[in-house]
């Protein structure tokens, strides 16, 4: 009898926190998807892409943190300590973004789960020519979307608003849509 009151208590003393724990999803993202028509050859499209992972840690608040691979190039002109602009030939490079964002997420009874977050990002300098004079930076953003939910399988639609600084080749708005599963 007392060996059942202590695996009863246990149990008590358990389940809440196996409750409790967090739940995470993991996503891959397609962003800023471009469709782009060239005479010479036509239509084709091009898209950066990402992959995230989100804990939720009650039903109302998760953090999301994710990175990207984004495609970009230089403009065709330095300017110098002078002032003097310098022709140069715009270079092509890859910036890896790294986005932390805090999420409330609008609990509901449907499968489109609303979301509003606020966040950081980062993107270390690109590794080109230092006359460009790229440096690491850091970024407020804005986050909004809303994930179609089926069992463990979603459709995630966001889009973000960088809110401070940044490089001219860092978009301030940018759109993404991806799936996640969640476990």
């Amino acid at each position: 009898m007392l060996d059942m009151r202590k695996v009863l208590l246990a149990l008590l003393l358990i389940a809440p926190a196996a409750y409790a724990q967090p739940k995470t999803s993991f996503s891959a993202f397609l962003s800023q998807v471009n469709i782009a028509y060239s005479p010479t050859t036509g239509h084709h499209w091009y898209s950066d892409y990402g992959a995230g992972v989100e804990t939720v840690f009650t039903p109302r608040f998760s953090l999301h943190a994710s990175v990207t691979s984004e495609r970009r190039s230089s403009r065709p002109y330095v300017v110098d300590e002078t002032g003097y602009i310098n022709q140069v030939p715009p270079v092509s490079f890859r910036t890896y973004p790294i986005d932390l964002t805090a999420r409330y997420r609008f609990v509901n009874e449907s499968r489109w789960k609303p979301f509003l977050g606020l966040g950081v990002r980062y993107v270390a300098a690109p590794h080109v020519d230092s006359m460009f004079g790229y440096s690491n930076r850091w970024t407020p953003e804005a986050t909004g979307g809303v994930i179609f939910q089926m069992r463990h399988l979603g459709i995630v639609l966001e889009g973000k608003a960088l809110l401070g600084d940044h490089e001219y080749y860092d978009s301030v708005l940018k759109s993404s849509i991806g799936l996640n599963w969640r476990f």
